[in-house]
């Protein structure tokens, strides 16, 4: 099968190629040359950038991948251009498209957030999953029968740029008493990056179309569980201090940035890592042991990091523990 990729030497990209490769198929990437350009050095490779060279893909291919499509002008003009030069258009979406996540296992079908202005130049927390879902509209718009849509949560594993869920096999190898933000019950939902790879491909290879929430694992999983699993497979010599929400925003401690995959308790949230991931399941979507990708995650961030890398959350995880000391 003949694949093109745009995008491809960056997290998911690089390990779409590699698992697309390992299953003998044909594959070009389509970048800009910026990131990691010595990658695949066997894969063709056409540089170039998506706003203004795609006259350069004058080819057929049975499939484009899109990994880094985030503003729907430039997706339109992607889709529009290939319609009659791919078979199929698969396009990397996210679980943001969804207007809120007041209610808990979120299906495919769950409304879109709006946006007022979808000419926006620029990307944040509001407008990152709006832009999104109009990426997905105008793909659907060239390719009503022939587009494979996947909306993953949160991506992890080895080559994570984020360092998100990163932060903690780090922290748990790292040993001591650790900071651990609200409770052992709050749930936690994620993909290894290989898994979704690997799934993004078979599911080219039975010609699959139609929207998925690409999230695991399986079965309900918490943050207790990822501590638990990080001190029998990390550091038995670690020991988590279990903080409270209120406590944590009291002082200022921003949610997700401050203490990553952390989001306090409320309502409004309710539904965040507790999304409807059965379709993708029923349809082949299988999942790493948790703890082998932790484990992984940390081979990879030892091998060319250090933790510095972290220097914002250590100090912060300093600062909480002192404010447990003058509690007590």
């Amino acid at each position: 099968m003949r694949i093109l990729v745009i995008g491809g030497t960056i997290f998911l990209g690089r390990h779409i190629v590699q698992s697309a490769v390992l299953q003998g198929h044909e594959v070009t990437i389509f970048h800009r040359g910026k990131h990691n350009p010595h990658l695949f050095p066997t894969v063709r490779k056409i540089k170039g950038d998506r706003k203004k060279d795609l006259s350069q893909l004058d080819e057929k291919w049975d499939t484009l991948i899109d990994t880094c499509g985030y503003f729907p002008k430039d997706v339109r003009i992607t889709a529009s251009l290939m319609a009659d030069r791919i078979k199929n258009y698969v396009f990397v979406s996210t679980l943001s498209i969804y207007r809120d996540f007041q209610k808990e296992k979120i299906s495919e079908t769950y409304p879109a957030k709006k946006i007022s202005n979808p000419d926006v130049k620029k990307i944040d927390g509001h407008t990152y999953g709006p832009l999104k879902y109009l990426c997905e509209e105008e793909i659907k718009r060239f390719f009503p029968s022939r587009a494979l849509i996947i909306r993953p949560g949160l991506i992890v594993g080895p080559y994570d740029p984020s360092h998100r869920f990163t932060y903690w096999p780090f922290r748990l190898d790292r040993g001591g008493n650790m900071v651990v933000p609200g409770s052992p019950q709050y749930p936690l939902q994620y993909i290894d990056v290989r898994d979704l790879a690997k799934w993004i491909i078979r599911m080219i290879e039975i010609k699959t179309s139609g929207v998925f929430n690409a999230v695991g694992p399986e079965n309900t999983f918490t943050m207790g569980n990822l501590i638990t699993i990080g001190q029998k497979s990390l550091n038995r010599n670690v020991h988590p201090v279990w903080v409270k929400d209120s406590i944590l925003l009291e002082n200022e401690i921003v949610p997700w940035t401050d203490f990553p995959l952390w989001i306090p308790h409320s309502e409004e949230m309710k539904g965040f890592h507790r999304i409807d991931n059965s379709k993708a399941i029923e349809n082949g979507l299988i999942f790493t042991d948790p703890e082998k990708t932790m484990q992984d995650t940390l081979e990879w961030f030892k091998q060319g990091f250090s933790a510095s890398v972290f220097t914002k959350q250590l100090k912060i995880e300093k600062k909480v523990l002192s404010l447990l000391d003058k509690l007590d």
